[in-house]
């Protein structure tokens, strides 16, 4: 008998029956917001596993780089949102991480608060994808 179950269209779904997928979850709680003031060295950030599902919140004056890792369990379909509350602004950048955008913008958030995603595209060639209100390229 399973522990959860969710209502949809009528029907009863369990976790043996969603594959194991439980991404749904993510619907019925709140992103935690996490400032990042704290951890911000030499004008950099790093991801910790820890990020994920969270909103990272930035109030500094200096631009600093959200630092994506292969040190990280990545997931493919995790993501993480940033709030820019601050003048100074993100920008998502990748060690080892492949850090994509659309071709009309760049990994940065346009000034106080532009909000982005952290999308896990790939964890087998990692690459993430940020979209939101970015700088222009």
């Amino acid at each position: 008998m399973p522990l959860i179950t969710r209502e949809a269209n009528g029907s009863k779904l369990s976790i043996s029956q969603m594959d194991g997928n439980l991404l749904y979850l993510e619907e019925l709680s709140l992103y935690p917001l996490n400032n990042i003031d704290s951890r911000v060295s030499g004008g950099a950030c790093t991801v910790l596993d820890s990020d994920f599902y969270t909103t990272l919140v930035y109030t500094g004056s200096s631009n600093i780089n959200l630092q994506l890792t292969t040190a990280l369990t990545l997931v493919e379909g995790s993501r993480i949102t940033v709030l820019q509350k601050g003048s100074g602004q993100v920008t998502v950048v990748g060690s080892g991480v492949i850090v994509s955008t659309t071709s009309d913008v760049v990994a940065t958030t346009y000034g106080p608060n532009a909000m982005c995603d952290v999308v896990i595209y790939s964890a087998s060639s990692p690459e993430a994808v940020v979209t939101g209100k970015l700088k222009f390229a």
